[in-house]
């Protein structure tokens, strides 16, 4: 067997985006764009703190203009690749007309963790682009002849 794994981190920083500007609108986008479930945690009472201004439908005041608001924090940890191998025996592989035999199993983008997550809140996990990160499973067969 063999195991290899590809990891990737970031400690601090920042990062903009544009995308989490559109999903945390005031209102003025809420007919084109899915919102963020950050919008929920919107001004309701005089004297609230909260992310977000009272959405009011098709109207803008501005408030999705770039600023700071829509800065997330960009440490992060990415486990982008594991792969395990495993070479038969060449007992085994000489039986079924092989000199080699390799069976792996890969599996890219398999999680990413912010310490930031909660389950309420879109974080900079969910902001790095409008699309979930894709995960990939494949299986790989290796034969010498």
């Amino acid at each position: 067997f063999s195991l290899r794994v590809q990891a990737s981190y970031v400690i601090g920083g920042y990062g903009f985006s544009s995308f989490g500007r559109n999903v945390s609108s005031d209102g003025l986008n809420i007919q084109t764009d899915n919102q963020s479930v950050n919008q929920l945690d919107r001004w309701q009472q005089p004297g609230d703190l909260a992310l977000s201004p009272i959405p009011i439908w098709g109207v803008s005041t501005r408030s999705v203009m770039n600023s700071t608001r829509f800065l997330y924090n960009k440490t992060h940890l990415r486990l982008q690749n594991i792969s395990l191998s495993y070479r038969m025996e060449k007992e085994l592989s000489r039986k079924l007309g092989m000199n080699s035999l390799n069976l792996t199993l890969i599996g890219d983008n398999l999680g990413l963790w912010t310490p930031y997550d909660k389950s309420n809140r879109n974080s900079y996990k969910n902001n790095i682009s409008g699309f979930p990160m894709e995960t990939l499973v494949s299986l790989g067969l290796n034969a010498s002849f």
